[in-house]
């Protein structure tokens, strides 16, 4: 099935996302991802998913940071906010409680279950991370949930 070319510009700024989610990433970065104008990026990329590409980015990040407290709900809130890629416990809180209507500190506290001393490290955090990126793309609905996310978070192109 033949894919609109639009759809295509999307998966590659999605893509940049999923190799890069702990940096800083602007709507210029994703719009040059997908090789298109900001403006031709923001329209194209709200009627695809519905929203605009940063509120996208950020609700991507904050089920990511759920993910992560999810999976090993000793971190700390800022060792979770700073691997989720927010550059502030502001930014992430007003995120988190945007897409969850709770504060991260009242949705970590109901998630407390782990083992007190687990810490994660080298190739576990590895798989976490995979694991945890993974899950928070499906709940965004993503267009590249179609394409195979082993492959596209494998990748090594830069867009």
């Amino acid at each position: 099935m033949l894919r609109h070319p639009a759809s295509e510009a999307i998966d590659r700024a999605i893509a940049l996302v999923l190799k890069r989610f702990d940096e800083p990433l602007t709507l210029a970065d994703l719009a040059k991802a997908a090789g298109m104008s900001r403006f031709g990026f923001c329209r194209h990329f709200r009627r695809q998913l519905g929203m605009p590409p940063l509120r996208w980015l950020w609700s991507f990040r904050a089920v990511l940071a759920a993910e992560l407290i999810d999976l090993v709900p000793s971190w700390t809130l800022t060792e979770v906010w700073t691997l989720a890629g927010f550059s502030s416990s502001a930014h992430f809180s007003r995120s988190f409680k945007g897409v969850y209507r709770v504060a991260p500190s009242v949705y970590r506290r109901s998630r407390l279950r782990a083992e007190p001393g687990f810490r994660p490290g080298g190739d576990e955090l590895e798989r976490l991370l995979d694991a945890a990126t993974r899950r928070a793309l499906a709940a965004t609905q993503s267009p590249v949930e179609t394409l195979g996310l082993g492959a596209l978070a494998a990748s090594d192109e830069t867009p």
